[in-house]
């Protein structure tokens, strides 16, 4: 990631270097105001982890294509994605770090607190928990648990492996807690109901096709 050099703003920008909002054309405001579209939001923490590092190499701004070379993300899908939160960069200086690291960690919701339960009694379920409680950009108040009852207040719940129930009957029980937002990590497909949300991060899967991409690849 190479420093951009900051050139003179021209006047239709705010001190802070960022595009005055006011200026801005109706057509990008309009969009701004356009709910985000599911495969933006996926994006969205690979940009704010981006803006984040910048951040901390002491980077002012940053152009589309230093944001590409480093998420490999092409540089038109990016100026698209921006423009659906009035992300616009400054002529000749590229984007605002400290402006847009701010305005994404609000967008992604990192500012407010999250409750997430693991259900889980594995080595994976305690090693995820060490890891997430120690994420800088992480909102987070996570926990492992084989407590049903404990998920009441869970606004999110990771389900990992258990001896006592199938992955079927803990979707169960988290469904009829009235949670709705749910990581599942075993390589049984769970099906939404409703306004269920399901991340489905099937890790033996992947261990499985990197097994097979191994073996069609090294002939």
């Amino acid at each position: 990631m190479k420093k951009v050099e900051v050139v003179e703003k021209k006047r239709w920008l705010s001190a802070s270097g960022v595009v005055d909002r006011k200026r801005q054309s109706r057509k990008s405001t309009a969009r701004a105001e356009m709910p985000l579209p599911d495969y933006v939001i996926r994006r969205l923490p690979n940009y704010y982890r981006y803006f984040e590092s910048a951040n901390k190499a002491g980077l002012g701004y940053v152009t589309s294509s230093d944001i590409s070379d480093a998420l490999q993300i092409s540089v038109p899908v990016i100026k698209q994605d921006f423009s659906y939160f009035g992300g616009t960069g400054v002529q000749g200086s590229g984007y605002n770090v400290v402006y847009l690291l701010d305005y994404l960690k609000k967008l992604c919701g990192f500012v407010q607190v999250k409750k997430v339960v693991v259900v889980s009694d594995t080595e994976l379920g305690k090693a995820l928990v060490a890891v997430y409680k120690a994420a800088p950009y992480m909102s987070v108040e996570i926990k492992a648990s084989k407590d049903i009852d404990s998920l009441a207040e869970a606004d999110i719940v990771v389900i990992d492996t258990t001896k006592d129930l199938t992955t079927a009957e803990v979707y169960e029980k988290v469904i009829e807690k009235g949670i709705t937002n749910i990581i599942n990590l075993t390589s049984v497909h769970l099906q939404g109901k409703d306004n269920i949300i399901i991340e489905q991060n099937d890790i033996e899967l992947s261990f499985l096709y990197m097994v097979a991409k191994i073996n069609n690849t090294e002939k």
